[in-house]
């Protein structure tokens, strides 16, 4: 999606953004920092697109979800007032840690989704003028 993004597909890259929120709710749930993430990169495009409307739904469902992950972390800087810390938090990044297990279904579904990213990079080269295999 980034690369359509960066290509100015945006049509292409909005759903590819959907596909890629759908994965990211089946796979980590619906408060997560990556599906937050992936709203709020679905918002930039609608803004970009005139779809002021739908950004700022895109935009206020990734708040949303911000707010109740620092609501459930008070050592990133939210919830619990006057709370403290020896050291500084970034609120927003989430501390990295292994990935649930996948299931069969969505194992497949990776599957499919990497092997049409894989037929679409030689026509991304192309249209970028990189012929190089």
């Amino acid at each position: 999606a980034v690369v359509l993004d960066d290509m100015a597909k945006y049509e292409l890259s909005l759903g590819a953004y959907r596909e890629a929120l759908r994965i990211r709710k089946l796979n980590y749930g619906l408060d997560h920092m990556h599906v937050a993430d992936t709203l709020q990169c679905m918002g930039n495009v609608e803004c970009v697109t005139d779809r002021q409307e739908d950004a700022l739904d895109h935009f206020r469902m990734s708040i949303d979800i911000r707010e109740r992950l620092l609501e459930q972390r008070p050592e990133w800087g939210g919830g619990v007032e006057g709370s403290s810390s020896s050291e500084e938090h970034d609120p927003f990044i989430v501390p990295r840690s292994e990935p649930p297990p996948i299931s069969e279904e969505l194992s497949v579904q990776y599957g499919k989704l990497i092997e049409s990213y894989e037929e679409a990079l030689p026509l991304t080269k192309l249209l970028n003028g990189d012929d190089t295999k």
